[in-house]
Parts: C-alpha cells; structure tokens; sequence
C-alpha cells in the first residue's frame, strides 16, 4: 500500500481485513483488504500539526471545517512532507554515484458534506495528490500527479434499510527515468547513465450502489450491491543507449482498456441458539479491449476477451458463554492480471519483456479456524489456523525474451496468535505471532524449485507493544517487530532482524500536544533487498534510526 496518499495526521483508525476479501470487494482483495477511516473535521475543527526531523525531515498538515448553512459544510486538509531519505546501500558496495534517497510529496482535499435531515447525507470530494521521489542516483527519479473526484448519498438507516451510492473519477499521471550506476571516477559505482524514460498516464472511474437492512425476517443483516469500474492505460518508454544523445535508441508504446462488473449478496442469520452463521457470494466479469503496442517492427493489437469469477465465502460461529467463541470459515478470492502485465512490451538492457494478452486471473482458496477467549475483562486472547491453496499465479519466465505465464501453484500453511492485557487503568499491552509457510507446489515457469519457499513471505512475524497514559506524564508507546528469514524474488535469502521504535505525547496547554517519535530506536542495519552474487552483492538497508519533533494545535 502506498501510504504516502494517505495524510496519516487525519487518520482516526486502520482495520485490516485478513484473507481473501473478494466476495465483497471483487478484484484486488486476494490477500485481504486494508480500511482507512478518517477523522471527521466538523464544523468549527481546526487541527494543524508541524514537525522535524533527522536528515532534514519535514512535515506540515492543517485541516479546517466551516459550515456553510445549517446543512452544508466544508472541510479542507493539506499536507506536505520531505526529506528524510537516506543512502539505501550498505557498505561495502555503494560508489560515489549512490545519493541518498529523497522524497517530496505534498496532498490537498476539499470535501463538501449536505445532510438535510437524520436519514439522508451527500458529498463530494475533490483530491490532488503530487509527489516526486529519487531513490539511487540524482538522475534517476519519480514523479506521480493524481487528481480524484468522488460523490456519495446515503438514504436510510439500519433498520428500514441503508441505500448507498458511490461515483468516482480519478486521473493519474506518472513518469519515471531510469538510470545505471556504471564504472567511473575510480570505482564500480562512481556514474549514473539515463538508459529508459516512462510516461504513463491512466485513468479510474466507477459507480457502486449498495443497500443493507437490519432484522429482516430470520436474518440479523442482509446486504447487497453492484459496482461497475473502468480503467485505462498507456505506457510511452524511450530507451537510451548513450545518456549524451537526446534521441531514444528505441521506442514502445502499449495501451489498453480494462472494466469490470460485479454483483453480491450477503446474509448473517442466527439458525439456532449460540450459532450465527454467514453466507456471501460474489460474481464478476471483467474484460480486456483495445490492447495495442507499437515498436520498431510495427503495430501489435489484441482482441477483445472476458473472464469470470465466482468468490463465496461461508462462515460458522458458535459462543460457549460471554467468554469463549469458535469459529470457522471457508472462502474463494481472485485477482485479474493488470494492463501493464496484459499489453506492455519493454526492454530493460539486454532483456526483453513480452505481454501475454492471455493471462488467467490468480485465484486462492482457503480455510481458516480459531478461538476467541476474554476471560476477564482487561485480557483477550485469539487464535487461528488456516491453509490456503493458490493457483494460476503469474511468474515472469527466464531468458533474454521473457513473457509472464499463468503457471505457478503454491500453497500456505498458518498459524496466528494475539494477546492484548490491560493489567493495570492506563496500561495497555498487546502482542502477536504469526507463522506462515508459504511453499511452492508446481513451480511453472517461474525457476523456484518444488517446495521452494515464496519470495517475500517471512516464516514469522512476531509484533508486541505497550502504551502508557496518564494525566501527569502523557502517552508513551514502545513497539517491536520481528520478521524471520525470507528470500527475495530472486531466491537470496535475506536475514532475519528486530526494530524497535517510541513515541511520546503529551499535552501542553489549551489545544495543544507535544509529539515526539523514533523509528528504529537502536538503529539496526536490516536488509529489504539484495542483488548480484558474490563479491558484486549488493545489499539494500531498511530505514535506519529517525528521531521526529513536533507540536499538534487543534479543536474537537
């Protein structure tokens, strides 16, 4: 998730949905779905935050409400940040052509909100979202420009039956230059050469439409909607074979357009006493149009095609007393290839990357099972076991001349464990551990081989917390988080490491907070990512230890 877009000052909560999500959310809710919920900026609210830190970091947010008649109102949010970045290459290894990384990001949200009476709302939102990053070198960067507009009515409420609509309509541009870090001045990495420029510009738009209702006959809520999405893409790549010549060595284009329409139902009944059960079930069609590339040799077009996708999802709940719960689900979850894996043609040096307008979607089918046990009031426990099977996954083949296929097939093996205590008023402490084997089933043409690990999936994670609060000190919060051993997309095995980070607040007047955090408090050298073999092995760090001041001023 790219959390940048995200004004994380105006976020009041983030719930995460674990599993496939597709049988409500369709497309894109394979692994499960993440919920941002926003603070609510009323009439008459005011929150500004500024704060700094290491390596020049910097960061702004103002959000200010006014009512513009007793049923309108008018909320506006801004946010900017930069700095921060750092070298992302260990030593040995980096050269003189390696900068640190830097990152310039600024969001700006104007929402208007008309509620004439209890039972009927609407709004419009309008976002501009603008941001440019440079990772390695200083030729090399990224730079992204976002603009959306989305409207909302809601009629109803819970009882009678909650009728909701949403319309939306975003544009996105981004473009990116590629650089190599090449021999010079001296060292391996010691210059940077231009080799590939990007412009992609693309757009999303859609319309879903929902109605849920309480207590209907046996049934304890019944909802149900339909949505329809329409995206479209292109991609303009310019390769250079020598940085001093302006004119591209070779030239690609690729473009298409993609939509999507699904339908659900849902139901959660109680069949008898201690029993509540739910059922849902979701149905999809997407379809791929007007896929074309253009290269040296020509013009390449694709036909039409359409695909289907069917996700239940079906679970079983069954309460011993107030203390103690079972559950039990079972569900199917997809994910469609994107446009960029259907139609584009690249070359990346001596590599040529082919689109395959035949891609199947990725499906999973899982289980899961566990417990909830509270006890006592100030101490929860939870558990759950589960096994998911994955199949058609898109891997990239080997070779100078490669293509993704639909071939790989895996499956994972689970376990999580959560435990949140409050033992004594103002302190909270919380902790869980997950175990996930992700294996290899039928390796395709992806090179792993049977029983080979999944890239990128750790086989634990381990994360614990406790936070302090009282009148006279204020908030203090430590957290840490483990991740095992895991391997990188290319099969290196990357270490197992620890981080910790705090943070403290505490009010200082009328209105007012003193804030202060820091992330990787003991400044471990983690690896995300290595590349090359051998001596040529290069090793790229997480982010190392950062201290942040800052001051909040509001009114709730």
């Amino acid at each position: 998730m790219d959390w940048s877009r995200a004004p994380k000052a105006l976020l009041d909560r983030v719930e995460v949905l674990e599993g496939g999500g597709s049988h409500l959310y369709g497309n894109g809710a394979m692994g499960g779905v993440i919920s941002l919920f926003t603070k609510a900026v009323a009439p008459g609210d005011y929150r500004i935050v500024a704060d700094g830190g290491m390596r020049d970091s910097k960061h702004l947010f103002g959000a200010v409400g006014t009512a513009l008649s007793p049923s309108l109102s008018l909320s506006l949010v801004g946010d900017y940040g930069d700095g921060g970045g750092y070298r992302l290459l260990a030593s040995p290894g980096a050269g003189p052509a390696d900068f640190p990384s830097t990152s310039a990001r600024g969001n700006g949200i104007a929402r208007f909100e008309y509620a004439p009476s209890a039972d009927v709302s609407a709004f419009v939102t309008a976002q501009f979202f603008h941001d440019e990053r440079r990772v390695e070198g200083q030729l090399g960067r990224t730079t992204r420009t976002d603009g959306a507009t989305t409207l909302g009515l809601s009629i109803g409420a819970g009882n009678p039956g909650l009728l909701s609509a949403r319309a939306w309509l975003r544009n996105m541009r981004e473009d990116q230059r590629l650089t190599t870090i090449i021999p010079g001045n001296g060292s391996n990495r010691g210059a940077e050469q231009s080799i590939t420029f990007y412009h992609i510009p693309s757009y999303d738009r859609g319309v879903s439409v929902s109605w849920s209702r309480n207590d209907l006959w046996k049934f304890a809520n019944v909802g149900l909607g339909v949505d329809y999405r329409s995206l479209a893409g292109m991609l303009d790549e310019r390769n250079y074979a020598n940085s001093a010549v302006a004119t591209p060595t070779s030239r690609f284009t690729s473009a298409g357009n993609q939509t999507f329409r699904g339908a659900y139902i849902t139901a959660m009944f109680s069949p008898r006493e201690r029993w509540s059960m739910e059922v849902t079930a979701r149905t999809d069609r997407w379809g791929n149009s007007d896929g074309v590339t253009t290269d040296d040799t020509g013009i390449s077009t694709y036909p039409t095609s359409g695909r289907n996708a069917f996700s239940p999802r079906g679970g079983v709940r069954y309460t011993f007393d107030s203390t103690l719960a079972l559950h039990v689900a079972g569900y199917q979850a997809f994910h469609a290839p994107n446009l960029s894996q259907l139609f584009r043609k690249s070359i990346q040096g001596a590599v040529a990357l082919l689109p395959n307008p035949e891609l199947l979607p990725e499906f999973v089918m899982a289980w899961e099972a566990g417990a909830d046990w509270q006890p006592r009031t100030w101490v929860q426990l939870k558990g759950t076991l589960y096994r998911a099977n994955y199949r058609d996954l898109s891997v990239s083949s080997n070779g100078n001349s490669r293509q993704r296929t639909s071939s790989l097939f895996a499956r994972s093996l689970g376990a999580q464990v959560s435990l949140a205590v409050r033992p004594v008023e103002g302190l909270d402490l919380s902790g869980s551990m997950n175990f996930d084997d992700a294996r290899v089933t039928n390796p395709g043409e992806s090179g792993f081989g049977k029983n080979a690990r999944l890239p990128r999936v750790p086989l634990q994670r381990v994360l614990v917390s406790a936070a302090w609060r009282s009148g006279a000190v204020g908030m203090v919060t430590l957290a840490g988080r483990y991740e095992g051993k895991s391997t990188t997309t290319g099969g290196r095995m990357l270490n197992d490491y620890r981080v910790y980070d705090a943070s403290y607040e505490r009010a200082i007047g009328a209105g007012l907070r003193l804030l202060l955090a820091v992330e990787n408090l003991y400044d471990v050298k983690y690896q995300v990512n290595l590349t090359g073999n051998g001596s040529s092995t290069l090793t790229t760090l997480g982010t190392p230890r950062t201290v942040r001041l800052g001051i909040e001023a509001s009114r709730y």
